[in-house]
């Protein structure tokens, strides 16, 4: 990418204290940045695994694009916090990262299903709803899940689970404590847990180790912390 860009900054500060993730481009943008169909309502920030195929017609036409990446988008309201909580998101939505850094969805793309390919497709994910909605309704909770969908809102327990808590806790540390904890939003009323302090304490002294998070996130997790989230909030 030519020229100074406003994330530049932060894509430094994380490759500083987060080294494992590599050299694969940071495409940290604004809403304004981005087409408008991949907007979310009422999130500040937000990221998925295969968010940087969606903004690249985009990076293209900017002669932006590196190549496969980690995308965040970053709202309006972002940029109008004060910069513990503007520290805090980005370490929010990098957890997202490396809590789905195995994710299947982070393999290549020509192994992508035609449902895969169709869902990164302008209004492709409307169209997958429409057809798969019959199945989805005979579903246990299926309605509730089909009309969060229609919405376009996503079950933010899904999301904001254990390995994701785990992952924003070790970046928090890695980072010298730059933000109070409460500010990353790893856990509130909505989510999985709605405390972030049992966590903290559950998780014990695998925040002193200094081998790489990736390596680490691969491994089981304590006893203590995973039972923080079978128990409801």
């Amino acid at each position: 990418m030519s020229g100074a860009h406003w994330s530049d900054c932060f894509v430094a500060w994380l490759r500083g204290f987060a080294p494992e993730l590599g050299v694969e481009p940071f495409y940290f943008r604004s809403q304004g940045e981005i087409d408008p169909q991949w907007h979310e309502k009422n999130a500040v920030a937000w990221t998925h695994p295969n968010q940087d195929l969606k903004l690249r017609p985009g990076l293209i036409e900017r002669g932006q694009w590196q190549g496969r990446g980690v995308a965040v988008v970053f709202s309006p309201r972002y940029f109008q916090l004060p910069h513990n909580l503007k520290n805090g998101y980005v370490l929010h939505e990098m957890a997202h990262v490396i809590a789905d850094w195995f994710d299947p969805w982070r393999r290549p793309e020509e192994e992508f299903s035609s449902a895969e390919r169709q869902f990164l497709e302008p209004g492709g994910r409307e169209r997958l709803i429409a057809e798969w909605a019959p199945e989805i309704a005979k579903l246990p909770g299926g309605i509730e899940t089909l009309a969060l969908a229609a919405a376009g809102g996503v079950d933010e327990k899904l999301t904001h689970g254990a390995a994701f808590v785990r992952a924003g806790l070790h970046l928090w540390s890695r980072s010298g404590r730059v933000a109070d904890i409460h500010d990353l939003v790893l856990c509130r009323w909505g989510y999985v847990r709605s405390d972030v302090l049992p966590c903290l304490e559950a998780l014990g002294d695998e925040l002193q180790r200094t081998d790489s998070l990736l390596d680490i996130i691969r491994e089981p997790m304590p006893a203590a912390f995973l039972e923080l989230f079978k128990q409801s909030n």
